[in-house]
């Protein structure tokens, strides 16, 4: 077996031979550049160390030293840390030494040039992210961008010595890399131990205490027009109100769950970078109760409950090879969206808002289908209207005591799940916990609910989740997607206003809510004002993320009362300490709502997770933007059917397509193509997950006519009932990729056709909508007079 360097004399003697030319004589050959003597293997393994330390290592741990509590929401441990560290630094670059090693024993050749591609890929991989973040617009060309980069790379190390000294010198990534994480003030206090001292012995109190916190809701979707609960929509919200304290004036004193909770628990203001744990904030709302009071308390996003205090969590406590699993899951999905621009991570499941169990059954949902069943591959589209019937859903969440109506039980329903599906359940599964014992106890809840992804009907049906559902990948509104966005989170607050009836009703039933401390209330608003983000605050949109709901009910309270004065997240646990004749034992930031104390206070404090303080008026606003655009959207005493009309043309809904006046010929023909359209041929409405979400885009033919057709108005018709009109919006705004999301795509020298002249459209129609089985969609232009013309269907 030939060594490389024996290889290369060989061919430079070679090169040295003369070389024939017809009738020209012999040319003096030029010396062969002499190919680089091969590294020994532990320089190359420094090598793959230092890249991959470049190209993993860096971003991932960058971002979980910053948002550490993706460690807090897990349970995670010191041992966990240290693994991930570790791991990152060195496990993956020993696993691809081990590759090249395997390589190397059918020949040196072989491991070397194994070791040059793989050179060439970390290369690639690093520019990756450095290409998303300064290219305009970051889409699908960086990754040959990134590949051309990586083979230039490769190019320059096998044949420039100072470029393979660079490769090697970049080892000291890893320590430094892994060093400054573990290092992290935030990642050491990860498995922190609390200070049992901090417990209260006797706080004084025997009342049992029942909290549900809820997630990302602003105020202003729950009002009318008369600045009340709005109890046409949210029936309980508004009994709940009519039986309890109402601080209408509350605000949250963070823009994140996790910088609100210890606010509201510890009666403190937001500290910078502090994470939400019980070793960081040891006095709170579960150690006041903690000596005295059974704790039944269920945490999503912090840990601030000492686990030793706590009863029944819900939680399956778990070793270190099912979290060291769960993490393996977690991490790449997180990796590829910290990496890559958003149109390549638009199929993905999301990041955001839970920061862990990322996979959980969103890919087995979107295989299967809406309803959990495979779409028959030879069902045609069957034609025949739905039974419409009277809207027995709608009038029953009208006119329903708190308990869920009969007929609307998807906890009865078989699991048709996907990614976040399992909030409704989370919340269900704690009615179980709620036992009415006599003993004092807290009950604590913390529910997702109604937080982003926006995917249950107010009837508590669930449709698949797809990405059009955030404004951008910059969180920004655009002016088109916002109305769409209220409308499904409207829909999202009736279900959680039925899951709030229920857990109303087993306090009831228990013996629990007549004698008890009830607190509900929200972690914080999201906004809806184009041009601005939807959740990080601005100046514009700090109303919708500030106003909360704030209700409190003391002990045997029967009559409501509506206060507006200057409350904010600081003071909860005191006005609960008040309500209860409690004496703080520590000193708190905040005052009880009900002293003079708040009153007195001129301002209300916001934070950013930067740090940036905004600080706003204590009086009660004029003006509430979630609520005007509401009104202006929905009218001023919407029912749910007006919900579902919004759009250009909303007197057509509820109509049958045979009472409409439909033109067929004459027209220049516009194609449309429906996304997951096999899903309308396979419907199992028993299952709880309806095809209620439809989406996709419309082609043109060609001509001036044709184009301004395509911007018409679109009426969507199931069942030969108009369920929705909608308008069209130039381009694929859903997700931000070119059409890979539509079940039906059209060529691409269609698309490419098409360009500047494709329009995507996105609407809700009801869930009642569908039957069982097969279900037509039908899609139509409507022109002026409210004549329609038909879509074609693309080929």
């Amino acid at each position: 077996m030939h060594s490389l360097d024996t290889y290369e004399r060989q061919r430079a003697t070679r090169a040295r031979a003369p070389a024939g030319a017809s009738g020209a004589g012999t040319s003096r050959p030029r010396a062969a550049r002499p190919a680089p003597a091969p590294s020994p293997f532990w320089v190359d393994l420094l090598q793959l160390v230092g890249l991959c330390s470049f190209a993993f290592a860096q971003p991932l741990l960058n971002v979980l030293a910053e948002d550490a509590v993706f460690f807090v929401m897990r349970s995670s441990q010191p041992v966990d840390v240290w693994v991930i560290a570790l791991m990152l630094s060195l496990g993956l670059p020993l696993l691809l030494g081990a590759v090249e090693l395997l390589a190397g024993l059918g020949s040196r050749r072989a491991r070397r040039a194994l070791h040059v591609v793989l050179v060439g890929a970390l290369l690639a991989v690093i520019a990756l992210p450095l290409l998303t973040r300064n290219l305009e617009p970051p889409g699908t060309g960086v990754l040959p961008v990134a590949l051309l980069l990586g083979v230039a790379g490769a190019l320059v190390y096998l044949r420039w010595a100072p470029a393979r000294s660079l490769a090697t010198s970049l080892v000291i990534g890893a320590p430094l890399f892994a060093g400054g994480f573990l290092l992290d003030p935030n990642v050491r206090e990860i498995g922190a131990d609390f200070d049992p001292s901090q417990v209260a012995r006797d706080p004084g109190t025997d009342a049992t205490v029942a909290v549900l916190l809820l997630d990302e809701l602003p105020l202003g979707a729950l009002l009318d027009g008369e600045l009340r609960i709005d109890a046409r929509l949210f029936p309980n919200f508004a009994r709940l109100a009519d039986e309890s304290t109402w601080f209408r004036n509350a605000t949250a004193s963070h823009e994140l769950t996790e910088g609100v909770m210890p606010a509201l628990l510890s009666g403190r203001r937001p500290r910078a970078g502090a994470l939400p744990t019980a070793a960081q904030h040891p006095r709170n709302l579960f150690t006041l109760f903690g000596g005295s009071h059974r704790m039944l308390v269920r945490e999503l996003k912090t840990s601030l409950c000492p686990v030793a205090l706590i009863e029944d969590d819900g939680t399956i406590r778990t070793d270190l090879g099912l979290r060291l699993r769960a993490l393996a899951a977690d991490l790449p999905l997180l990796y590829a969206h910290i990496v890559l621009p958003d149109c390549l991570t638009g199929r993905l499941p999301s990041v955001e808002g839970e920061w862990k169990d990322f996979w959980v059954d969103d890919a087995e949902l979107r295989r299967k289908g809406p309803g959990g069943l495979r779409p028959a591959d030879d069902a045609p589209l069957a034609a025949g209207d739905a039974a419409l019937g009277a809207d027995d859903v709608a009038r029953a969440a009208d006119t329903a005591p708190m308990a869920r109506p009969a007929d609307t039980t998807p906890a009865a329903r078989p699991a048709g799940r996907s990614f976040h599906s399992h909030r409704p359940r989370e919340l269900r599964d704690y009615l179980d916990v709620i036992d009415g014992e006599s003993r004092p106890t807290l009950y604590f809840l913390h529910s997702l609910l109604p937080h982003n992804p926006w995917m249950f009907t107010h009837t508590g049906a669930q449709y698949v989740e797809s990405k059009e559902q955030w404004p951008g990948g910059d969180g920004v509104w655009p002016a088109h997607a916002w109305p769409d966005g209220l409308q499904r989170m409207l829909l999202q607050l009736g279900h959680l206003d039925a899951l709030l009836g229920e857990w109303i009703e087993r306090l009831r039933g228990q013996g629990v809510y007549e004698r008890a401390l009830i607190v509900v209330t929200a972690d914080h608003g999201v906004s809806f004002e184009p041009g601005l983000h939807f959740r990080f605050a601005e100046q514009g949109n700090l109303r919708d993320l500030m106003h909360v709901p704030l209700f409190v009910k003391a002990p045997f309270q029967r009559e409501g009362r509506v206060v507006d004065a200057n409350v904010e997240s600081i003071d909860l646990l005191p006005t609960l300490a008040d309500a209860l004749e409690v004496e703080l034992p520590w000193p708190v930031d905040g005052r009880s709502a009900w002293g003079p104390e708040v009153a007195e206070r001129e301002h209300k404090q916001f934070m950013a997770k930067a740090g940036a303080t905004f600080t706003l008026p204590a009086e009660l606003p004029a003006r509430w933007p979630v609520l005007e655009r509401k009104r202006a959207l929905f009218g001023e005493r919407p029912d749910w059917d007006a919900i579902h009309a919004m759009g250009p043309a909303p007197h057509l809904v509820g109509r049958r397509l045979d009472g409409l006046s439909l033109r067929r010929d004459g027209a220049p023909s516009v194609r449309a193509v429906l996304r997951d359209a096999e899903a309308f041929a396979a419907v199992d409405t028993v299952a709880g997950v309806v095809p209620c979400r439809i989406a996709g885009h419309l082609l043109d033919t060609g001509g001036v006519r044709a184009r301004e057709l395509a911007q018409a108005p679109l009426a969507i018709v199931v069942n030969g009932v108009v369920r929705a009109v909608t308008g069209t919006t130039p381009g694929p705004w859903e997700s931000g990729a070119d059409g890979d999301h539509s079940s039906g795509t059209a060529s691409r020298a269609e698309d490419g056709a098409a360009a500047g002249v494709r329009r995507s459209f996105a609407a809700m129609v009801p869930d009642r909508s569908f039957h069982d089985g097969s279900n037509r969609v039908e899609l139509f232009l409507v022109l002026p007079g409210d004549e329609i013309v038909p879509c074609a269907p693309a080929p």
